[in-house]
């Protein structure tokens, strides 16, 4: 069975999905051809058929076989990520696996009737790519499910290699940049955020492990937003988007690079007046930038009660009221 997923009017993102039945109760949906019209992506989705995509996972397990080449990226209590190679007919595109894992036992009991985390990731992804929001391409979802109780979930996303994370691109690569590109980059991440909010999409683990940087072959650096599981369509008000900020703001004090007049000019950008065809965004949600600052301070000053912030590379200190 296919269907073509319907998308919102302000982009022209228009999938070809169809939905898979496999052996030992897993069944799911797939992406068959995605053209990405609007240059969000490094690459467009080739078409594949539904029988390809039912050779490629007739298994879903041995999707994180490390012997049938996966190659392991994380295995831990909430989930467990490889990166492989799918054999899709002709096509062998690069993809990352995810297995979304209960914490406790009570977790996995609730999660049995509830909704899914890839299930979830699977169409906030589709929501924020209608948007214009750029993120990990979602080429399939798949669930375990016996008598309507999910057992387990997998989501499949398209690579975004070559690339990494925004942490590793600030620590590496940043302190080379011509100051003008690294401005550039700092204006670019705080309109993705900005247009993230104005969508009143909210991102509750915003860091630097969750953003990634993409290298193109004819393009610069391109910011990418991942770990869905944390991002949910929500009318967010100003607390929940100083929040957001903070959490960000956090993480960036153990980046050496990263100096206060930064922080300063992304906020800034943050705050700049919606772009064209969308509603009054974060900039009309309080009165000046001071306002922001100081409350985004405050929420950085929830994980550092203390007076002083001390920069682990001792670099600086903050002092306390110093706007994070």
């Amino acid at each position: 069975m296919m269907n073509v997923y319907s998308a919102d009017s302000s982009n022209t993102v228009k999938p070809l999905l169809g939905s898979v039945r496999l052996g030992r109760h897993w069944r799911g949906k797939v992406l068959l051809r995605f053209s990405d019209p609007a240059g969000l992506l490094p690459r467009a989705w080739s078409e594949v058929s539904i029988a390809d995509w039912e050779k490629a996972v007739a298994d879903p397990s041995e999707l994180f076989s490390l012997s049938r080449g996966a190659q392991l990226l994380k295995d831990g209590p909430s989930s467990l990520v490889v990166r492989r190679q799918l054999e899709l007919g002709q096509s062998q595109p690069e993809v990352f696996c995810k297995l979304s894992r209960r914490r406790n036992l009570l977790r996995k009991a609730i999660g049995l009737f509830r909704r899914t985390r890839p299930s979830r990731n699977w169409q906030v992804s589709w929501d924020l790519l209608a948007r214009g929001i750029p993120t990990a391409l979602p080429v399939a979802v798949l669930e375990k499910r016996v008598v309507g109780l999910c057992l387990a979930a997998i989501i499949i996303t398209d690579s975004l290699l070559p690339g990494k994370t925004l942490e590793r691109f600030v620590r590496e690569d940043a302190p080379s940049l011509p100051v003008s590109l690294y401005r550039r980059l700092t204006t670019e991440l705080a309109e993705l955020i900005r247009r993230l909010h104005e969508h009143d999409f909210f991102h509750r683990d915003l860091k630097g492990v969750n953003i990634f940087v993409h290298f193109g072959p004819s393009s610069g650096p391109r910011f990418y937003l991942l770990d869905l599981d944390g991002c949910q369509p929500d009318g967010q008000g100003y607390l929940k988007k100083v929040k957001s900020l903070g959490r960000l703001a956090r993480v960036s004090l153990d980046w050496p690079v990263v100096r206060r007049t930064d922080r300063l000019r992304f906020l800034k950008a943050y705050l700049q007046t919606p772009s064209k065809g969308h509603r009054a965004g974060p900039a009309n949600s309080s009165p000046d930038w001071k306002t922001w600052w100081r409350d985004i301070d405050r929420q950085v000053r929830l994980k550092f009660p203390r007076g002083v912030l001390s920069d682990r590379n001792n670099r600086r200190t903050f002092p306390e009221n110093s706007a994070y």
